[in-house]
C-alpha cells in the first residue's frame, strides 16, 4: 500500500524509520478507527430493535426517581433491583430533562463505545513507550469483538462500564509510565474506580488490583504515597455512596446477587461452562495475553505495572465470573467490561521490542477476521441476540395493559423489565430481583437452572392477592413455565379465585393472562 510515496511495508521492515513520521502513524490510526466504528455501527444496526429486557428494569428506577417517588421499583418498596446506580443516575437526569428512555441509552451506550475505542486508539499517546501499532491492532480488534460491540445499544449499562475501567487503567498507566508523583492523578484514578464500582459492583475487583500495582511500582523507593491517595479519592466518593444505599434498602449486596448466586458445586460447573464459551469465542487474543505473563516484567520497564494490572484484572475477572456462575444472557455480558482490557494486553504483547512487527500485523487480521465470522457464527452472539424478542413483545404487553386493565391494579410476572415499564402498574416481580422475600429465599436447587430464573414462591405470592397473574414471559403462557408458576398452579386458592383469560395483542399475538375473580 502506497501512502505519500513510501510503502508502509518499507517502514515495517525499518523500525526507526516508521517512528519518525508521525503523520503516517495517525493516518493509519485514523483509518482504523473509521474502519473499527463502521464495524460497530453496522453490527448494531443489525441487531435492532433489540433491547435486553433487563435494562427496562433501570428504566423504572430512573422514571420513578426522575419523578420523586424515590429509587424504587414499585413506589413505598424500598428494592434494590439494579446493579447500575449510576447508569440509574444518569438515565434519571436524562429523564428529567425530557428524553426518551430507551432510545437515550442506546445513544449514550453507543457513544461510550465510541470513546472506548477512541480511547484505545490513544494508547501510545497516553502509556509513554508504547508502539503506535499498539493503538492499530487494538482499535481493529476492539471495534471486532462481538463480547464488546453487542452491548453499544443493549440498554444496558455495560458500555459504560468497560468505559470506566479502561479509563482507570489508562490514567494509571499515563502515571506509572511517566514515573509521576502526581497528587491528583491519584486522587483522579480513585475517584474513577468509584465511578466504576458504582455503575456495578464487580467492577470492584480494579481497586484492589491498582492499589497492589501501585504498591509494586513505589516499593523499591519506599514511597506509600500513590496506594495511598487512590484509596482516599476512592473513599471520597464511594463511602458516602455506601452509606446512603445501606440506609436507603437495607443490605450489603443489590437484591440481584441474592436471587442469582449461591455456593453449590452445580454453579461453579456452570460458571465453567460460560467461560468456556467467552474462551472458545476469543481465543486467539488469548495467546498473545498469555504469552506476556512468561517475560520478566522488568523487560517491560516503566510499563509494567500496568500491563501487570490489565492482566491481572482479567484473570481476577474470569474467577469471579466462575463462582457466580456465570449468566443468562447473550454476548457473554460478565466478561464485556474487561474486554478493552484483553484487547490492549493482547495488542500490546504483539508489538513489544524484538518482533516482527509484519508478521504481528498479519496475525492482527486474522484476528480481526476471527473476530467477524465469530459475530455470526458464536451461538452466544448474533443469532441469540436477534432471537431475544422479550422485550418487544413485553412493550406490546405492556401498553395493552395499561390500557385495559385498571391503573391501580397489582401484576405479577415473570417479566419485571419491558411489562413493567410500560404498563406502569404494580408489579410482583415472581423471579425475585425486585422482591426482597423471593430473592432471600433459600432454593436447594439454586446453580442447577437457568442463571436468574431459578426462584421464586408461589404462596408468597398469592398472599398478595395480585388482580392479574401472567405465567412464562412476555405474553405469558397458560401451562407454568418458572418457579413462582409452578408452585401456584398446584395451590386449591389459585384454582378457585383465578381464571384464565386470553387476548388477541394488536400484532395478532395471543396474550394469557390469569384474571381474579370479582
Amino acid at each position: 500500500m502506497d501512502l505519500n510515496g513510501v510503502t508502509l511495508t518499507y517502514f515495517i521492515k525499518n523500525k526507526k524509520r516508521l517512528t519518525n513520521v508521525p503523520q503516517l502513524e495517525e493516518f493509519v490510526i485514523l483509518i482504523c478507527l473509521g474502519i473499527s466504528l463502521v464495524m460497530v455501527a453496522l453490527f448494531n444496526y443489525y441487531l435492532q430493535p433489540w433491547t435486553l429486557d433487563d435494562a427496562y428494569i433501570a428504566f423504572r428506577y430512573a422514571e420513578n426517581w426522575a419523578e420523586g417517588k424515590g429509587v424504587v421499583y414499585n413506589e413505598g418498596e424500598y428494592v434494590e433491583g439494579y446493579t447500575c446506580f449510576l447508569w440509574v443516575l444518569l438515565l434519571a437526569g436524562l429523564y428529567k430533562i425530557g428524553l426518551d428512555l430507551p432510545m437515550a441509552s442506546k445513544i449514550i451506550g453507543i457513544l461510550f463505545t465510541f470513546i472506548t475505542i477512541f480511547l484505545m486508539s490513544r494508547i501510545h499517546k497516553i502509556i509513554h513507550g508504547i508502539h503506535w501499532l499498539v493503538s492499530v491492532a487494538g482499535v481493529l480488534l476492539l471495534g471486532s469483538i462481538g463480547a464488546f460491540i453487542s452491548w453499544a445499544m443493549s440498554g444496558m449499562e455495560t458500555s459504560m462500564t468497560a468505559f470506566l475501567i479502561f479509563l482507570s487503567m489508562l490514567i494509571f498507566g499515563a502515571l506509572v509510565s511517566r514515573n509521576k508523583q502526581s497528587i491528583i492523578g491519584y486522587l483522579l484514578l480513585g475517584f474513577i474506580v468509584a465511578l466504576a464500582v458504582m455503575s456495578r459492583p464487580d467492577a470492584g475487583i480494579i481497586l484492589p488490583v491498582l492499589v497492589f500495582c501501585s504498591l509494586i511500582h513505589v516499593w523499591p523507593k519506599k514511597q506509600y504515597l500513590n496506594p495511598i491517595l487512590i484509596i482516599i479519592g476512592f473513599s471520597v466518593l464511594f463511602i458516602p455512596y455506601f452509606v446512603w444505599r445501606y440506609n436507603y434498602y437495607g443490605w450489603l449486596l443489590p437484591n440481584t446477587f441474592y436471587v442469582k448466586v449461591g455456593s453449590s458445586k452445580e454453579q461453579i460447573e456452570r460458571g465453567l461452562t460460560y467461560a468456556m464459551y467467552f474462551l472458545k469465542g476469543t481465543s486467539l487474543l488469548w495467546v498473545p495475553l498469555i504469552m506476556i505473563q512468561v517475560f520478566p516484567l522488568k523487560t517491560h520497564e516503566s510499563k509494567a505495572p500496568v500491563i501487570f494490572a490489565m492482566s491481572l484484572t482479567v484473570f481476577l475477572n474470569m474467577l469471579y465470573v466462575i463462582s457466580v456462575g456465570g449468566d443468562c444472557m447473550p454476548a457473554h455480558r460478565f466478561f464485556t467490561p474487561v474486554t478493552p482490557l484483553l484487547v490492549a494486553v493482547c495488542a500490546y504483547s504483539l508489538f513489544i521490542p524484538g518482533t516482527s512487527y509484519l508478521r504481528s500485523l498479519v496475525f492482527v487480521i486474522i484476528m480481526v477476521c476471527f473476530n467477524l465470522w465469530q459475530l455470526k457464527n458464536d451461538p452466544y452472539l448474533y443469532d441469540r441476540i436477534v432471537a431475544d424478542v422479550v422485550a418487544e413483545r413485553g412493550k406490546e404487553t405492556g401498553l395493552w395493559l395499561r390500557d385495559n386493565v385498571p391503573s391501580n391494579s397489582l401484576l405479577a410476572t415473570n417479566t419485571a423489565g419491558s411489562v413493567a415499564y410500560y404498563s406502569r402498574l404494580r408489579i410482583i416481580d415472581m423471579l425475585g430481583l425486585n422482591d426482597e422475600h423471593i430473592a432471600h429465599r433459600e432454593i436447594k436447587t439454586l446453580g442447577k437452572g437457568f442463571a436468574g430464573h431459578e426462584k421464586g414462591d408461589g404462596k408468597y405470592v398469592l398472599s398478595r392477592k395480585p388482580d392479574y397473574i401472567m405465567f412464562g414471559s412476555a405474553t405469558g403462557n397458560k401451562v407454568p413455565r418458572f418457579v413462582s408458576d409452578k408452585e401456584m398452579a398446584v395451590e386449591v386458592e389459585f384454582k378457585e379465585n383465578y381464571v384464565y383469560k386470553q387476548y388477541i395483542l394488536p400484532s395478532g399475538r395471543a396474550l394469557h393472562i390469569y384474571e381474579r375473580k370479582k
